[in-house]
């Protein structure tokens, strides 16, 4: 995940107390440019994928892993804009996610957020098996499909105080897994 501004990019492993990673570019948006600048541990134990977010500001960091079948949101204030190691722990909430048609919804996934923070953005790491409500163009009788989950927050960029629900759903098909975009 790379900061507005395209100076600092955020990577995070899939491990037992899963290492969140941060890179400095010096030129904005050119990877060639980065430089590993530190790394954190989050406390996030996770059978599965994790996936990370900042908010618009830098004060907020948004950690999204699965633990027994539960998929969490950990956020993190950051007292130093975009600086991991200023990262304290304030929340750690589930999200509430759908289910059905046999697809499977506990791998974690990316996050992100709306340019105001009124509305966020889940993107399970996951296969939907049941019926998607986009046809496939390739002619696939495969009709394994991504997810994404809308919420809408009441607090802009405040998940835990906002108890926020589905607001809306979409399944895009393809063709095997869905790896997360963002």
């Amino acid at each position: 995940k790379k900061k507005k501004n395209g100076l600092y990019l955020y990577g995070i492993n899939m491990a037992s107390n899963a290492t969140l990673n941060q890179f400095t570019m010096s030129t904005a948006y050119d990877l060639s440019t980065a430089t590993y600048t530190r790394n954190i541990a989050t406390g996030v134990n996770s059978g599965g994928r994790t996936g990370v977010s900042i908010n618009n500001d830098g004060s907020k960091m948004y950690v999204t892993y699965n633990q027994s079948g539960t998929e969490y949101l950990k956020t993190y204030a950051l007292s130093t804009a975009y600086d991991i190691s200023t990262a304290v722990n304030t929340n750690n909430n589930s999200i509430p996610v759908g289910s059905g048609g046999g697809g499977s919804n506990n791998y974690g996934g990316g996050f992100s957020w709306s340019a105001d923070g009124t509305k966020a953005y889940f993107y399970p790491y996951n296969n939907w098996t049941g019926n998607s409500t986009v046809g496939h163009t390739s002619g696939s009788t495969d009709n394994r499909s991504g997810v994404m989950y809308q919420y809408n927050v009441s607090t802009a960029f405040d998940w835990a105080g906002s108890s926020p629900s589905v607001n809306a759903t979409i399944r895009v098909p393809h063709k095997g897994d869905n790896y997360g975009v963002g």
